[in-house]
């Protein structure tokens, strides 16, 4: 009995072992599958476009006509005092319609094929539950996600009934725009009337300022778009209804 239960855990510790030795194995597999199709794809393929860049007035106006159509047909999402994160891509969404040959991407976290995108300056003590807006990641950014240093636009979105202070946000794209380690075209510190907010201003505003490296202090917020005539219906609605307790 004694030598049927040492052959039975002799046996179950091959099991053991051979299960931990197939891991690194199968992911050797897989990377040489990948390193193999890679080489195959760079012999056939055509050489890529060089990253667009453009002018700062051409990406100023470009984003003025994207965060107007955003308000245009997404003025509910304001009232409705969504989440920042779906005001983010919605607003990332239009902005794809002005930008066709860049990447637009929100909460990206990748640098170039490899690294995770970090800043020197800004604190790791970030949640990816958080609903307010503090990560490291920028809100939207349009740049080509393989080219390292081929970043046009960052943007960070604050709501106006968010309670946090946005002096982390504009610490951060002042780090993105002007420090060497992404080196942005432009940042736009972006705020957007919600919630009881448009009861009080009877239109929905999009503030914000820009951020070059040629700016020596932060400008002030003006107006970049707005609402045009009567609130739609819909919104007025819910105001009427929900928006004296929506915070």
């Amino acid at each position: 009995m004694a030598e049927k239960k040492a052959v039975a855990k002799k046996t179950a510790r091959k099991k053991k072992t051979s299960g931990k030795l197939a891991v690194p194995k199968l992911r050797k597999a897989l990377w040489d599958k990948a390193q193999r199709l890679l080489e195959e794809s760079l012999k056939t393929e055509e050489k890529q476009p060089e990253f667009e860049t453009m002018p700062l007035v051409t990406i100023q106006e470009k984003a003025g006509r994207a965060i107007q159509q955003f308000l245009d047909t997404d003025g509910l999402l304001c009232a409705l005092n969504v989440n920042e994160r779906t005001l983010t891509y919605r607003i990332a969404r239009c902005l794809e319609d002005e930008f066709p040959n860049h990447d637009v991407d929100c909460e990206y976290n990748r640098k170039g094929y490899n690294d995770t995108k970090w800043l020197e300056e800004y604190p790791n003590n970030t949640s990816t539950r958080d609903t307010t807006g503090t990560t490291a990641f920028p809100d939207i950014i349009i740049h080509c996600r393989t080219v390292e240093l081929a970043n046009l636009l960052v943007v960070e979105i604050k709501k106006s009934t968010n309670p946090q202070k946005d002096k982390r946000d504009k610490e951060k794209l002042e780090h993105l725009v002007k420090g060497n380690q992404y080196q942005y075209t432009a940042g736009l510190f972006l705020e957007i009337t919600t919630g009881i907010d448009i009861l009080e201003e009877d239109v929905i505003f999009a503030r914000g300022y820009w951020i070059t490296k040629a700016d020596a202090e932060p400008k002030a917020m003006k107006v970049l778009a707005r609402t045009k005539g009567t609130l739609p219906k819909p919104i007025l609605e819910h105001l009427v209804r929900h928006g004296l307790t929506n915070h």
